[in-house]
């Protein structure tokens, strides 16, 4: 399959893009790998029972039927024995008659979903991935600092801080003991300890290249900490409340990532806003499709709520067979006298 991403914004291989219609047909399948009330693993069941019933309406023993119960029995092995302790959904999209075969595990949750077509079922995927934009995590508290990175594929520690590998601040400080008693000495380690902190946090971003940082902590030192970052980074921030220093990864995500995925929404529909304020664009499905043939786009959204499923699936693979940059956005309002798409011109 073509490696090469859509679109800087969506990390989708446009071999999945530009995959043509065929009579072999293609396997969608979204996994909600996340433990139920029951304390199991509900997916495999209902996908198990999807695949079947899409399997007794291909004639026994045709091409397809073969195709398709190769994709079952390769995606059903999958889940039972390579799915990480982390994922909380799995992606696939995988047609054995064609030698398609693409499996990615996510942090970003799903509901399990199948799909059998003639084109991969691309939207809910494109969604999941705009939805997981690389996230940076600062819990601080006067002690350390802890950095966690977030994104589609899974999480990881980054080096932080704690109280040796900032114990130059304290010395520094002992003057202060001297000059202006206990109090004084108090804000000028806190200080130095926030530019500290926020000198960690802005290089992580840089190495990460995350788009949204979530600063958490006891708010008297993440505001400090926040005010103290590059101005490029601080737009990029927010305060997202507190957590324990050692939650486990899986609490961090379970309750730090929806706060990050809720901000990213609010900044995407503003973003909507001022592009429809700032610069020429064209609206209605129609005239979108055909500023799209003529190569004339350069941003894309949509509210997919607005269209019918299949549209949204042909303006999502147009656009991002042309690399432009797509915004999927649901419940907003602002696109909603326009047809519920709209492109800017180039």
């Amino acid at each position: 399959m073509n490696q090469a991403t859509a679109s800087h914004g969506l990390t989708i291989p446009l071999g999945l893009v530009r995959l043509e219609p065929s009579t072999i047909p293609v396997v969608s399948v979204y996994a909600d790998w996340r433990v139920s009330g029951r304390g199991r693993h509900e997916a495999p069941t209902v996908i198990e029972k999807q695949l079947r019933e899409a399997l007794a309406t291909r004639p026994a023993r045709s091409e397809e039927h073969a195709s398709l119960v190769a994709d079952a029995a390769r995606i059903s092995t999958y889940l039972a024995t390579e799915v990480d302790h982390g994922a909380r959904s799995v992606v696939f999209f995988a047609s054995h008659g064609r030698g398609l075969w693409f499996a990615q595990q996510s942090v970003v949750p799903t509901d399990t979903m199948v799909h059998v077509g003639d084109r991969p079922r691309l939207l809910p995927f494109a969604e999941m991935v705009q939805g997981a934009q690389e996230g940076l995590i600062a819990m601080v508290d006067t002690e350390h600092l802890r950095l966690v990175d977030v994104g589609y594929a899974g999480v990881r520690e980054l080096d932080g801080l704690d109280e040796h590998t900032w114990g130059a601040t304290r010395i520094s400080a002992r003057a202060a003991w001297r000059t202006a008693g206990r109090q004084r000495a108090h804000q000028v380690i806190l200080e130095r300890y926030a530019e500290d902190v926020a000198s960690a946090i802005a290089d992580a971003v840089g190495a990460v290249n995350a788009r949204q940082v979530a600063i958490v902590g006891a708010e008297e030192i993440a505001v400090l900490v926040r005010s103290k970052l590059p101005a490029a980074v601080r737009e990029k921030s927010s305060f997202m409340g507190r957590i324990e220093q050692d939650a486990t990864e899986e609490d961090v995500v379970e309750h730090i990532w929806p706060r990050m995925q809720s901000v990213a929404t609010t900044r995407q529909i503003a973003e909507i806003s001022r592009l429809l304020g700032e610069r020429e664009y064209v609206s209605q499905l129609g005239p979108v499709f055909r500023l799209l043939e003529n190569r004339g786009a350069g941003t894309v959204a949509f509210d997919p709520t607005c269209l019918i499923e299949e549209d949204g699936e042909a303006l999502l693979r147009q656009a991002l067979d042309q690399r432009v940059d797509v915004l999927v956005a649901r419940a907003a309002t602002a696109l909603d006298p326009l047809g519920g798409v709209v492109a800017w011109r180039r």
